[in-house]
């Protein structure tokens, strides 16, 4: 209807809780969704191997236009990650991967509750992170500072937004690099930066 083209990137659509949602391109007919992936997320960063679902013609010309930019992965990475996939191991590797992050955002929810309760949990199926809403007056910035100094690393929330506010009340945390044993240590710091914060507001 409006000639456009969409690319779908389901960034962390694979580690959700429940059943992943249907992907765009799977009901495409008209050839204009364009599937984009990555093993980065779940494999290895360093593999800079991804995949497209396209239109026979569009990876064609993808492929002429990428020797302008990289020639191509090393050969042996490309068979390595090509055989993983069709023994199944990376299902087997999402599988482990979703409840892994699963056990922690849950822990992590929990210590937000019983340390944090003034802050706002958004409700998430799944992912590798999760979001924060702060007290009215909360500031994410000054908090990321402090909780850094205590080494507490956070994510404020502004850069995600369209018109990002200069103080922003929201913020991210990550659980994908963090050990569960980590988590309660981590949130309990969390608590007394938010905690001194408060006390100087």
């Amino acid at each position: 209807k409006n000639d456009q083209i969409i690319i779908e990137d389901g960034y962390d659509s694979q580690l959700v809780d429940d059943s992943p949602q249907q992907a765009l391109k799977s009901i495409d007919r008209s050839g204009r969704v364009v599937y984009v992936g990555s093993m980065s997320k779940t494999l290895a960063p360093g593999l800079r191997i991804g995949y497209i679902v396209a239109d026979a013609g569009l990876i064609a010309e993808l492929r002429a236009l990428r020797r302008y930019m990289l020639r191509h992965p090393p050969a042996n990475n490309q068979r390595a990650v090509a055989l993983f996939l069709s023994l199944g191991h990376h299902e087997a590797l999402v599988r482990r991967l979703s409840a892994a992050f699963s056990e922690r955002r849950l822990k992590l929810a929990d210590l937000i509750s019983e340390y944090l309760p003034q802050w706002q949990q958004a409700a998430a199926p799944g992912g590798t992170s999760l979001w924060l809403k702060g007290p009215q007056g909360a500031d994410a910035h000054i908090l990321a500072k402090d909780a850094a100094e205590r080494g507490v690393l956070i994510e404020p929330g502004d850069r995600f937004f369209d018109k990002p506010e200069t103080q922003t009340r929201f913020l991210r945390l990550g659980i994908s690099s963090i050990a569960l044993q980590h988590i309660e240590p981590g949130i309990r710091e969390l608590a007394e930066a938010a905690g001194r914060l408060r006390s100087a507001a």
